[in-house]
């Protein structure tokens, strides 16, 4: 399932001003801080992307009994002083029926 990168970048957007849940410690691979998470997607442009959408696997975890049916697997590019940075993120919002938040389970350098 894909979405339109420029609606998602927005929906994303609304959702962490909303509620950003962040999983700090996952087990296999750490994650950048929430507080680079949130500078680094506010740099993010539509254009430098590409969101896939996939079947959530478990319906455990904070927030997701209400949540979207999909989790998203986001890459995406920045330039911070020439140099282009890429960086993965992966998760899912909440609720269904409305936007309240957005719980990222990933999110790192790719």
């Amino acid at each position: 399932m894909f979405m339109n990168c420029d609606n998602f970048l927005n929906k994303l957007l609304r959702a962490i001003e909303l509620n950003l849940e962040y999983f700090d410690q996952p087990k296999s691979k750490p994650n950048l801080s929430r507080d680079k998470f949130v500078e680094i997607i506010k740099l993010a442009n539509s254009s430098d992307m590409t969101v896939q959408f996939a079947k959530r696997e478990t319906q455990k975890g904070r927030n997701s009994k209400n949540a979207e049916a999909n989790v998203f697997h986001l890459i995406f590019e920045i330039r911070v002083l020439l140099r282009k940075k890429a960086y993965y993120a992966k998760g899912y919002f909440f609720d269904a029926t409305e936007l309240k938040g957005v719980f990222i389970h990933s999110f790192r350098e790719n």
